[in-house]
């Protein structure tokens, strides 16, 4: 739960910085929402800020799981993990995207998802070193 927290809040804060960059805070978890609710011209409603929200919240969740899941098989290789969830979060933009039409690889930048995938691998890492700290469970 303390790694997925760590992720989430990582990702959603580059998600807004990105989308306040691109105009308007929103744009990001928007283009995300509108993969199910399909707003015309893929406009960010509070309807899909609110869905992609909820989206984001629980695929960062899910991508920590095989992250987790990862690690163990890898024999506790906590970077290599990382980046191998990483790499499948960037296919999968990219996947739906291209299957739906919508999606924050409709929206975002290649270099700009590149970014957030590294945020993502790296809130990972430092919450896997968090999560099992001395310190935490003092």
């Amino acid at each position: 739960m303390v790694l997925g927290s760590i992720a989430a809040a990582a990702t959603t804060g580059a998600l807004l910085a990105i989308g306040r960059r691109l105009g308007g805070v929103g744009v990001g978890l928007a283009a995300i929402g509108n993969v199910l609710v399909h707003a015309p011209g893929g406009a960010a409603t509070a309807t899909a800020l609110v869905v992609g929200l909820l989206l984001h919240l629980v695929a960062v969740f899910l991508w920590t799981a095989v992250f987790v899941a990862l690690w163990g098989a890898l024999g506790k290789r906590d970077i290599v993990a990382a980046l191998i969830v990483a790499i499948a979060e960037l296919a999968l933009s990219w996947v739906v995207a291209r299957a739906s039409g919508a999606g924050i690889a409709t929206v975002v930048a290649l270099g700009d998802r590149v970014l957030l995938a590294l945020i993502l691998a790296l809130s990972l890492v430092v919450g896997m070193r968090f999560a099992f700290s001395p310190l935490r469970n003092a």
